[in-house]
């Protein structure tokens, strides 16, 4: 296994410092470098040549999908893996795949963990809190055949799915369909055991994959 080069993307020094000591001991992964803006990730970027950004969503949320984009639009090779706390990461799954991000972990995510992330987006895959997928289908491409949960959906559960992995929130949902925010609830909660998938983020990645949503 190569050595990847990661970039780390953070306002705050501890947590860069503590990411670098997280990784002190993985032989497979070198940190080139930090960052703490999105003007000095691009000159980082430009001069040490990562393999992967690790984008701390620290930075306010705006400045952290603007990073991300500018990132992939200049240096397209270069995977962006945002560092989040889950619950507050949630409502913006979609916005930042749609930015460029090849994936989202967790911050209390092991060394191993983080490892895992960093060569699954590598080789190519999504890589959602501990779960890695291929790559939605390119538009146009066939996403090939649905499985038997995905056709137990009924047409408002379908359209409340989308909502939802779109990252709208419940009232947001609420107010399009005008239904009521129980009613979403509800549906959500019959899209989770219908799918067997129990957080906004598992359910945005069944969509991309699955074509409900695109990229």
């Amino acid at each position: 296994m190569r050595c990847a080069k990661l970039l780390i993307v953070d306002n705050q020094v501890v947590v860069c410092k503590g990411i670098q000591r997280l990784l002190q001991n993985t032989p497979n992964v070198k940190v080139v470098g930090e960052a703490r803006d999105n003007e000095e990730a691009l000159q980082k970027v430009k001069e040490l040549k990562p393999d992967v950004a690790l984008v701390n969503c620290n930075l306010p949320l705006m400045n952290c999908l603007q990073t991300t984009s500018d990132i992939r639009q200049r240096f397209p090779h270069v995977k962006i893996l945002l560092l989040a706390i889950y619950n507050i990461f949630e409502p913006y799954l979609a916005r930042a795949l749609q930015a460029g991000a090849s994936g989202f972990l967790s911050k209390v995510s092991t060394a191993e963990e983080l490892v895992s992330a960093i060569f699954a987006v590598l080789a190519g895959n999504t890589y959602l809190d501990g779960v890695v997928s291929s790559l939605a289908p390119r538009q146009g491409e066939n996403p090939g055949p649905i499985p038997p949960q995905h056709e137990a959906l009924t047409v408002r559960e379908r359209e409340v799915l989308q909502l939802l992995a779109q990252g709208k929130t419940i009232h947001q949902s609420a107010e399009i369909l005008e239904i009521s925010e129980k009613t979403i609830e509800n549906h959500r909660t019959n899209l989770s055991k219908k799918l067997k998938l129990h957080s906004i983020a598992k359910l945005t990645q069944y969509a991309i994959v699955h074509g409900i949503i695109s990229i």
